[in-house]
């Protein structure tokens, strides 16, 4: 009888050694992952997780921004205003919008290309909203060769 109860003690154990060991490897991820998603989002980061990557082109005084953003369904329409500040240091804000038809579409995020022109000097601080919100955008810059009417981005990542 003694043989048996030992053998049970020691499965417990065992039992309780696993349970421990995957409470600490699991539970403690996830812990922290909730203490970095209530952070405060201060004015300067954006309130979105968004990225939008773009070429940027300035040629005879006009800056280009061309590519694409990815839209909640197909039948979302993006469209984009800029405009810009007379304040110094120059800024100018590109306020992207996505807009639904009023077509029964399916849920599937589609990438929505764009393309923006506008009138500024070539220092101009540019900034971008989607939806109002604060976005990040990156610009990647292109020679004045480049054209922006058909193009390609490519992200490594």
């Amino acid at each position: 009888m003694n043989n048996r109860a030992g053998v049970v003690i020691g499965a417990i154990v065992i039992i309780v050694i696993l349970a421990f060991t995957a409470y600490w490897q699991f539970g403690r991820n996830q812990s922290a992952s909730v203490l970095d998603s209530q952070q405060p989002i201060t004015q300067e980061q954006p309130q979105d997780n968004r990225i939008i990557t773009a070429l940027h082109q300035y040629k005879n005084g006009t800056h280009i921004i061309a590519g694409q953003a990815d839209v909640p369904t197909p039948c979302h329409v993006l469209s984009e205003t800029v405009s810009v500040s007379d304040a110094t240091p120059r800024q100018a804000t590109i306020a992207f919008t996505t807009t639904a038809s009023g077509d029964v579409c399916a849920q599937v995020i589609t990438s929505a290309r764009f393309k923006t022109e506008f009138i500024a000097p070539e220092n101009v601080i540019i900034n971008a909203t989607w939806n109002g919100a604060p976005v990040q955008l990156n610009l990647i810059p292109a020679s004045a060769e480049d054209d922006l009417d058909n193009f390609d981005i490519f992200i490594k990542g």
